[in-house]
């Protein structure tokens, strides 16, 4: 999980953790807070 009160892009975060963690596949939700 991530949260930020700072907004970021969500495809460029999730692939960066896909990387970072050697993963083979992902799937990824975003779920915005106001």
């Amino acid at each position: 999980d991530i949260f930020s009160c700072k907004e970021y892009g969500p495809e460029k975060t999730a692939k960066f953790c896909k990387e970072f963690f050697g993963a083979k596949s992902m799937d990824f939700t975003v779920a915005f807070r106001y």
